[in-house]
């Protein structure tokens, strides 16, 4: 597949495009839209997780992620299926809420991911030094 990498691309910019066709014909307004697209984006972003490498543009890139790849991967692998789960949840909450709803209810879904991402690599950090510190 020559051009596996250009299709991915093109993919991913066929969605918001698809996405501003139907909130012409619906006529959403631009706040729904932009939800629903930045749901696609934590949907994508959910399903690319757990595949990462440690890198410094994308994923959950805290010092301790940074420096054990073998904390990165255990991380991202909880966090892929959550940010892919959340990236749903905020399209769901764009369609069925009211608009004065949408942007704190999106903003707490970040929230909680971000933190449940950061706990769980504080957990894996710690359990790792107390082995650490058993052993001697």
């Amino acid at each position: 597949m020559k051009y596996k990498g250009l299709l991915k691309i093109f993919l991913l910019l066929l969605f918001p495009l698809v996405f501003a066709i139907v909130t012409i014909l619906v006529r959403f307004d631009i706040v729904h839209l932009l939800n629903i697209c930045l749901g696609f984006i934590f949907v994508i972003i959910g399903i690319a997780m757990p595949k990462l490498k440690t890198n410094r543009w994308i994923g959950i890139r805290i010092k301790w992620t940074m420096e054990d790849p073998d904390i990165w991967n255990q991380v991202h692998r909880i966090a892929g299926p959550l940010w892919f789960i959340g990236g749903y949840l905020v399209i769901l909450e764009t369609v069925f809420l009211p608009l004065r709803w949408i942007g704190p209810v999106m903003f707490g879904i970040i929230f909680l991911l971000s933190v449940f991402s950061l706990v769980h690599a504080w957990q894996l950090v710690r359990k790792k030094s107390d082995k650490v510190k058993n052993k001697q």
